[in-house]
């Protein structure tokens, strides 16, 4: 049993799956924005300059955080969805989330998500290259639960 604890705190990055993601650039309206999360199905993009580098994360959270209230009149409406035009990615996003690379180990990067209170990180495959997509939280558990699963099993034997 130990065995299988010791291999799980070394495993890295590389090791799940990374999930590709829209990614859109940070001059972005967000009516666009809204248009586009909608369309692919998606709660989170990934946002690049136009040097294509990663400057941070929109969720669907952030882009609903501007139209959201408990009592709203169709004229307050409007006047949001107005503004929703004016407000780029780059007003909304969260820059202060880390990158992990490949060879980060688990227990930084399920603290780094603890830390910074998400459950996704971007992930890049080493320091020259760019962002290429998330790295879930729901992804490690599932990966955590197959070698789990087949370490038990190997076990029985």
């Amino acid at each position: 049993m130990e065995d299988v604890f010791s291999s799980i705190r070394e495993m890295k990055a590389k090791e799940f799956p990374i999930r590709k993601v829209p990614i859109v650039y940070e001059d972005t309206s967000c009516s666009v924005l809204l248009d586009f999360l909608v369309e692919d199905k998606s709660l989170v993009a990934m946002v690049f300059n136009h040097t294509n580098e990663f400057v941070g994360i929109l969720t669907i959270r952030n882009l609903l955080k501007l139209i959201s209230r408990r009592k709203t009149e169709i004229t307050e409406v409007l006047a949001r969805t107005h503004v929703l035009s004016c407000i780029t990615a780059l007003d909304l996003l969260r820059s202060d989330i880390p990158i992990i690379k490949d060879e980060d180990k688990i227990e930084k990067v399920v603290g780094l998500m603890e830390r910074y209170n998400t459950i996704f990180l971007p992930r890049q495959v080493d320091r020259k290259s760019k962002v290429e997509g998330l790295i879930f939280f729901e992804d490690i558990l599932k990966t955590l639960k197959e070698k789990w699963v087949g370490s038990c099993i190997d076990m029985d034997d």
